[in-house]
């Protein structure tokens, strides 16, 4: 509610001489293209994009008179691409917007503004979705590399980090708390042998290519890291009696690896992050 939420910011800005702010609040419509609807996505913005303009506004008066103050918004790893969360996804990185705007409107008044994106969380929303043990949530462990998942503390020590009075030199940032996986893309690879789309093979194919380093026998499901993905490699794959599916698993800021195939083999593999095609047809 735009209007409740207007009253109780001017009621504390009233009270209180508010010089530190954290946009902690947010709301998640899971669900894909299909799937997603209008009231989703203005639910999630109101509360993650249209909330934080709201307190912003009506506290930024005050940290305008003091010549000093210090905003951070919880944005999300989401930003980079996350199946099922359109609407999540479209909110968070609002807020990462609304920060590089306001860095420059703002730094000349002693005000900074910055935004912290976690990745994976052990929170008991996270624990429930992924309990411990489980499959799932080894798959994101292992798409980490510390192969571990980061708890709320990793989160506030980088909130507080940019709460420092020490930390009126950086503004308009946006910090991922994920441990590199926001930077160092990995693949996700698999194999089918030939006979129809339900036949997989547990071992290695007879004939590996002269660099074998990703390829594991006896593992349908290997990640990989992705330099270890050479074109020599492909083009070794004795198509069509293979069908490889990779997938990306983390994000560098791009799509990582994208890959088109026809059930028969290969037709193409890029690079989205700028290196360039690994295979031209």
């Amino acid at each position: 509610d735009a209007a409740a939420t207007t009253a109780v910011a001017r009621e504390v800005a009233a009270q209180y001489p508010v010089r530190y702010l954290v946009n902690n609040a947010g709301a998640n419509r899971p669900g894909s293209l299909e799937q997603a609807t209008i009231d989703d996505m203005d639910h999630v913005y109101a509360l993650n994009v249209r909330a934080a303009m709201i307190l912003i506004q009506t506290l930024v008066p005050g940290m305008r008179k003091a010549k000093f103050g210090r905003i951070v918004s919880i944005s999300s790893r989401a930003i980079l691409g996350k199946t099922q969360r359109l609407a999540y996804a479209a909110g968070k990185a609002g807020l990462v917007g609304m920060t590089r705007v306001l860095c420059l409107e703002l730094a000349g008044d002693g005000i900074t503004i910055n935004a912290v994106a976690p990745g994976p969380v052990a929170t008991e929303l996270f624990d429930n979705g992924h309990p411990v043990g489980s499959a799932k949530r080894q798959a994101v462990i292992d798409s980490i590399p510390v192969k571990f998942v980061g708890g709320p503390k990793d989160v506030a020590r980088a909130v507080s980090f940019f709460l420092s009075p020490d930390s009126g030199y950086i503004s308009g940032q946006s910090l991922f708390v994920w441990c590199g996986s926001s930077v160092c893309g990995c693949l996700r690879l698999s194999f089918r042998l030939g006979g129809g789309s339900d036949a997989t093979s547990t071992t290695a194919p007879a004939a590996l290519p002269d660099k074998p380093s990703f390829f594991m026998a006896g593992s349908v499901d290997q990640v990989v890291p992705a330099e270890e993905v050479t074109r020599p490699a492909f083009e070794a794959v004795p198509a069509p009696s293979l069908l490889w599916v990779i997938e990306g698993v983390g994000h560098n800021g791009f799509d990582d690896f994208c890959t088109f195939g026809n059930g028969t083999g290969i037709i193409g593999v890029a690079d989205a992050s700028g290196v360039g095609p690994l295979l031209d047809t």
